[in-house]
């Protein structure tokens, strides 16, 4: 079809606008950015120049299936487009690079082009501040990534010309635009959708087109071509004073000044929102609001818990977990119900490549089922380490820190106790059986040197305040034989008390009365030479 009849028959704007003063200085809708470089409008920088192109740039990164940009209208129909050239004076062409700086009226031969503001820019004048304008930039946008504004992109090119001036070295007026290019393949191979967005329109023409101070003589053009002289589509205002006008026009519904937006749909190209169904459309309700059934690419959006793999496919524009959702529902500790699409939270590890939760062993976190942005953890009350001895030093048993952590308890050391296994208290009196250790449990021993001369009972007996008590006088001569007394403790080498290895048999007679005090520690004293 031609797209001049298009056009026409769809209501769009004539280009015999009139020049509207606002046009002349700034329009509303924002360029978009964050795809990195100095501007933030992606990383590929064309050089200060005056009519040149980048050389080719590969679009399969974002493109896999390449760009169908009416193929089928050629015989035989041509490839997909599969690379591109950014040029210098306004436009992105196909089949190779374009340094034309007066605009030929579309169609034209051979040079299939998408142009936003196809005039006589000039880069070359760097005397404007900040030193980020009068560039041209590009960025490709991978299929998969992250994009800057959120979501995950089917793969995008974008192309800035920001803050450009015009033939020769001019920069007191300045035009800022840019082309959006975004990978539909999900609808038909070979599909994508064109934004067009112009923040500023200030000139119109270079000095070797005829053009006076920005204006006047041979003004930009705007559109496509399809570059086989049949099938092309001009902004309104192309090549008129109402070229301008872009920036504070639209023919998105409702209108948003600056923004115009196309889809192309098996090769050719389609407007939502005009209220006709078109090829490559399923819906068109005269509006490209998403959230309402009929997506902002004319695409009929899914109900919630129906299977989908991007967020437009969905009239809540959440698509997680593989179905669409109510929510968000990108809390680490909660996920999108398939039955009937709403977010719940979880119990146990988090679900869908969500984050795992943080710690290992007995402090490793988990989603509890209430909490749904993050995991919860054990606290102070749960041991993770076990207490253990080294040497003369004891270390308690570790518990976690609420965090995922298993914190470490402060060792301290034993002395004048042994660090060693805790031996169960004696419940009857005393007999040739060596107490036994309790099952894994550690402390210092009960057993400790007493001051010199003295032999007291254990801290922790109850008969504490019934001392038994050897004085020097009384107490054995170096060299001299052992007491036949409990065998409680015994210091195999000067200072060094431990629980005995064997215990000694107890002396011969009757065992104790009760109520009487025993001697729970034999002290030995150091031979003497």
């Amino acid at each position: 079809m031609n797209l001049l009849r298009w056009i026409c028959r769809r209501g769009v704007l004539p280009a015999t606008l009139a020049l509207s003063a606002a046009a002349t200085t700034a329009g509303a809708v924002p360029l978009l950015s964050g795809f990195g470089g100095p501007a933030g409008y992606g990383a590929g920088e064309l050089a200060s120049n005056d009519d040149g192109s980048t050389g080719v740039i590969d679009l399969t990164p974002a493109f896999p299936l390449g760009l169908n940009f009416f193929s089928f209208r050629f015989t035989p129909p041509r490839a997909f487009y599969r690379s591109l050239y950014v040029n210098n004076n306004g436009n992105v062409t196909f089949n190779g690079a374009l340094g034309q700086f007066t605009p030929t009226a579309f169609p034209i031969a051979d040079q299939p082009m998408i142009a936003a503001w196809w005039g006589d820019v000039d880069t070359r004048n760097r005397t404007i501040t900040p030193d980020t304008r009068n560039r041209v930039y590009y960025a490709l946008e991978a299929t998969g990534a992250t994009r800057p504004e959120g979501g995950i992109s089917t793969g995008r090119f974008i192309a800035t010309w920001h803050y450009v001036g015009y033939y020769s070295n001019a920069n007191d007026r300045l035009n800022d635009f840019q082309i959006v290019l975004t990978n539909r393949s999900d609808i038909v191979a070979g599909d994508y959708d064109v934004e067009i967005r112009y923040n500023q329109c200030q000139w119109t023409t270079g000095t070797a087109s005829g053009g006076t101070g920005g204006l006047g003589g041979t003004p930009a053009q705007a559109g496509f071509d399809a570059g086989n002289r049949m099938d092309f589509f001009a902004l309104p205002g192309s090549q008129t004073a109402a070229v301008l006008n872009l920036c504070t026009t639209s023919n998105v519904v409702p209108p948003t000044p600056g923004l115009w937006r196309f889809n192309i749909r098996s090769g050719g190209v389609t407007v939502c929102g005009n209220g006709v169904r078109e090829a490559g459309e399923e819906c068109d309700d005269r509006n490209t609001a998403p959230g309402d059934g009929c997506s902002a690419s004319c695409r009929t959006e899914l109900n919630p818990g129906t299977a989908c793999t991007t967020n437009v496919q969905c009239r809540s524009q959440f698509c997680v977990d593989g179905v669409c959702c109510n929510a968000a529902c990108n809390g680490q500790c909660e996920a999108c119900n398939a039955t009937p699409g709403t977010c719940t939270p979880v119990t146990g590890a988090p679900r869908n490549g969500r984050d795992a939760c943080a710690g290992t062993g007995a402090c490793a976190g988990s989603c509890n089922g209430t909490l749904r942005t993050a995991c919860s953890f054990p606290g102070g009350s749960t041991e993770c380490s076990g207490a253990r001895c080294e040497g003369t030093t004891f270390t308690p048993a570790g518990v976690c820190n609420g965090m995922g952590v298993c914190g470490a308890a402060a060792s301290r050391m034993c002395a004048p106790y042994v660090c060693g296994a805790a031996r169960a208290a004696r419940t009857a009196a005393p007999t040739a059986t060596a107490p036994t250790a309790t099952s894994a449990t550690r402390r210092c021993s009960a057993c400790r040197a007493p001051p010199r001369g003295r032999c007291a009972p254990p801290a922790t007996s109850a008969r504490r305040a019934s001392a038994w008590t050897a004085s020097a006088a009384t107490r054995p001569a170096p060299g001299s034989a052992r007491p036949a007394t409990s065998p409680g403790c015994r210091a195999p080498a000067p200072g060094s008390w431990e629980p005995p290895t064997e215990p000694a048999p107890r002396a011969p007679g009757p065992p104790p009365a009760p109520g009487a005090a025993t001697a729970p520690c034999v002290i030995d004293a150091p031979s003497r030479a």
